[in-house]
């Protein structure tokens, strides 16, 4: 497991140059864009942050590892991330061993792996969905 040290100040600092999903998007011509997989060690709020435009426009499917620990050091949460991804109009579903169930409140487990599907495409999530 690795850990991005300039945002939890520990361990050693390494320099890398970094662009915005939403940067590298717009520099490709905005190409059609489908999916994208999120496992960032609790980097996500950040990384979603920096999609923004894409999320929007694209309204592609999102695959996204949420690890409460590693959040909780960001000072992020799981309900916030899955909070703003219902604002912008995702239905999340947790990814486990039984298969894909769609979670209507954050009372019961969450699974730490969860897709985020766009509300208006709910015929096509369901269509690929195991029943």
């Amino acid at each position: 497991m690795g850990k991005l040290a300039s945002v939890r100040n520990e361990g050693h600092i390494e320099w890398v140059e970094a662009v915005s999903l939403d940067e590298w998007h717009q520099s490709l011509q905005s190409p059609p864009t489908r999916l994208i997989k999120i496992d960032a060690e609790g980097s996500e709020p950040f990384i979603l942050e920096g999609a923004r435009r894409v999320i929007l426009n694209a309204r592609p499917y999102l695959i996204i590892e949420l690890n409460d620990v590693l959040l909780r050091e960001v000072g992020q949460t799981r309900e916030r991330v899955i909070n703003s991804l219902r604002e912008q109009g995702y239905r999340i579903f947790g990814i486990g061993l039984d298969g894909v169930d769609e979670y209507d409140d954050l009372v019961g487990p969450l699974s730490a792996e969860i897709l985020c599907a766009p509300s208006d495409r709910q015929e096509e999530t369901l269509s690929f969905l195991p029943r």
